[in-house]
């Protein structure tokens, strides 16, 4: 029954093209010329082997699952374009559950969450220097957002959003702080909007459950 008022939601919701169209807009005007060129640079010289050594190390770094996004949906040799592609999609996904979770209806507010999604200086770094790696890094991003938006939008949505935060974890580690940001930003709204310090205080014990679970 949730599954199919979620879908029902997705195809009503003009949120999610425009997030997607957003992100797309953003992103190419800002990282275009890295997705549709080749221009190597630190870390990307890696693309013209395989990433045999590159798994291990991830492996040895706690990024278990790294190696199975690349294997449903990445290769050894890094395609820019492609590349840009899936980390826009994500990036777009993100910023429509971020709307989901904060309850934003402005097409001008949509845009500019976008703009920093797709242009802050973590996304322009990796773009520059990890390109191989932006896909799966938007990818823990996406699902680091996901873990919120479960936890805010449903009852138990915290058992499942733990899943969504291992899946982050154990692709990129850094974007665990994405999920308490936005938990934390939920919480103190919902304060500033007169629910209960109990009821706030008890959802945000349940955010840590999820964020323990997930580790």
């Amino acid at each position: 029954w949730l599954m199919q008022k979620e879908i029902q939601q997705l195809k009503n919701d003009k949120r999610l093209p425009f997030s997607l169209a957003s992100a797309f807009g953003w992103g190419m005007a800002a990282h275009g010329y890295m997705f549709l060129d080749n221009s190597l640079s630190h870390d990307s010289l890696r693309e013209f082997h395989a990433q045999i050594l590159g798994n291990n190390i991830k492996m040895g770094s706690g990024r278990i699952f790294t190696s199975l996004y690349r294997d449903l949906l990445g290769s050894d040799v890094t395609l820019p374009w492609l590349t840009g592609l899936l980390a826009l999609i994500w990036i777009g996904l993100a910023v429509y559950l971020t709307a989901r979770i904060f309850r934003v209806e402005s097409k001008g507010i949509l845009c500019l969450i976008a703009g920093i999604f797709a242009t802050n200086i973590a996304v322009s770094a990796t773009t520059a220097t990890y390109i191989h790696d932006l896909d799966s890094y938007m990818f823990s991003l996406a699902c680091a957002v996901t873990a919120a938006w479960l936890w805010r939008e449903w009852k138990w949505g915290w058992l499942p959003g733990a899943v969504f935060a291992a899946g982050s974890m154990g692709i990129y580690q850094g974007y665990l702080f994405v999920t308490v940001t936005l938990v934390m930003f939920s919480c103190i709204l919902r304060l500033y909007r007169g629910e209960t310090f109990r009821e706030v205080f008890r959802d945000g014990l349940k955010a840590v459950g999820m964020l323990l679970l997930g580790g």
